[in-house]
């Protein structure tokens, strides 16, 4: 009964201590898989950060293309506008040098006035 006793209390022990292991494999694999996890989840945060980074550099560049393109097309019509007033001076300045020129002119007789 004594060596039964002992035997069974062996076994027992056997047993316990191969729980014990199995609980520390457990703990190990899913230690393991939760450095994965968080690992992978560093890994999404800075891609989506990465991402977002991307997108506001994108922004920010659109944003100064389209200040240069309407700096351009201000100037476009500001010149438009300036090539207008100079062509306008210079038709004042034709009408003008017309106008001196002509009061030196003598007026034609009429046909058959002499």
């Amino acid at each position: 009964a004594k060596t039964k006793a002992v035997t069974e209390a062996m076994g027992t022990a056997a047993k316990f201590k191969m729980e014990k292991l199995r609980l520390k494999q457990s703990e190990v694999v899913h230690g393991d898989n939760l450095k994965r996890d968080t690992l992978m989840k560093g890994l999404d945060l800075k891609q989506a950060m990465r991402k977002s980074e991307r997108e506001e550099q994108d922004s920010i560049m659109d944003f100064a293309r389209q200040r240069e393109k309407d700096a351009m097309n201000a100037a476009k019509e500001e010149n438009q506008a300036a090539a207008q007033r100079l062509h306008e001076v210079g038709m004042e300045n034709q009408r003008a040098r017309l106008a001196r020129e002509s009061q030196f002119l003598t007026p034609e007789a009429p046909e058959g006035a002499e």
